[in-house]
């Protein structure tokens, strides 16, 4: 079951890019290095990637992407 104050924030690649990829979050979608995401939400997030194409990060209630 899943938390009321849990959410989720939604990474896909940028079609034609090699390490460019959109996050969405809410109803706000920004761009960002693939390197960035790594370093923020770590290994698993990155292997994701690599491997789906995709990957849905829960992220704390105040979680804004301003904070990438």
């Amino acid at each position: 079951m899943t938390a009321i104050s849990e959410q989720h924030a939604h990474i896909t690649w940028v079609p034609g890019s090699m390490d460019r990829v959109r996050i969405a979050f809410r109803a706000v979608t920004r761009e960002l290095n693939i390197n960035r995401v790594s370093r923020v939400f770590g290994r698993p997030a990155l292997e994701a990637m690599y491997l789906k194409g995709r990957h849905r990060q829960t992220v704390p209630n105040n979680f804004q992407l301003d904070q990438l």
